[in-house]
């Protein structure tokens, strides 16, 4: 008769000594094998130092800092808490070359948005661009030739998704915007001598409101076109 043999099978049969060293070996064996991973993956860090290229960066810095992470990782970016002095490690950003002729500047900063509309920047008539924009509340940003403005248009939570901007013929701006959670709402705010004024035009069953695009006609009528995302239908008001 066939009889199983009983077999060892690793901490089960060793004795707690026994077991701490093998998890020890274990432990060795899969650190020595990230990190001979990650020197294959990144060559711009070196072996001896591996933090050579990072830099300790106070938490209110982060926003104005670039991350980059050296080799095949470029496109990612890593962060290491640092427990003596609450700070964050980043790697070095490289040196940044704008193209020929080219004006970059930061905007807002540290504000959650997404899904901006392609009509979204509008340069009014001296030429200074206004951009509405949104995601977690809809913002307005205007240049007046010297600094920046930003406005909080619509303080609701989740909209301004997928902007449209256009001026009417006192100059003022209109916005068609979406109102994604949980309402899922086509609006649209405008601003006149007194401020700022906000519809909700099409509040529908259905997902109403993205990719708007809004024009102003010779009256001041204001004209938009959206998606019924529910439906696949491409949608007009007025």
């Amino acid at each position: 008769m066939f009889i199983p043999q009983k077999t060892n099978r690793g901490s089960c049969t060793q004795t707690p000594a026994a077991n701490r060293r093998a998890g020890s070996a274990g432990l060795a064996f899969y650190i020595a094998l990230l990190a001979i991973v990650f020197s294959l993956l990144t060559p711009g860090l070196s072996a001896q130092d591996p933090m050579q290229d990072f830099r300790l960066l106070e938490p209110d810095t982060l926003k104005h800092t670039h991350v980059w992470t050296p080799g095949v990782l470029k496109d990612q970016f890593m962060m290491h808490p640092d427990r003596k002095s609450d700070g964050w490690w980043f790697p070095h950003a490289p040196q940044q070359h704008k193209p020929a002729g080219w004006n970059i500047e930061r905007v807002h900063i540290g504000k959650f948005f997404d899904h901006m509309g392609d009509r979204s920047l509008t340069l009014d008539a001296g030429g200074n661009p206004h951009i509405a924009y949104g995601g977690k509340h809809l913002y307005y940003a205007w240049y007046d030739g010297t600094e920046w403005h930003i406005d909080t248009v619509d303080d609701s939570w989740d909209v301004g998704y997928c902007t449209s901007l256009a001026f009417d013929s006192g100059g003022y701006p209109h916005i068609s915007y979406y109102d994604r959670d949980p309402n899922g709402n086509l609006k649209y705010a405008y601003r006149d001598v007194s401020g700022w004024h906000i519809q909700t035009v099409d509040s529908s069953d259905n997902s109403v409101g993205l990719y708007t695009s809004l024009a102003i006609d010779a009256d001041g009528h204001v004209h938009i076109s959206y998606s019924d995302v529910t439906d696949g239908n491409l949608k007009y008001a007025r």
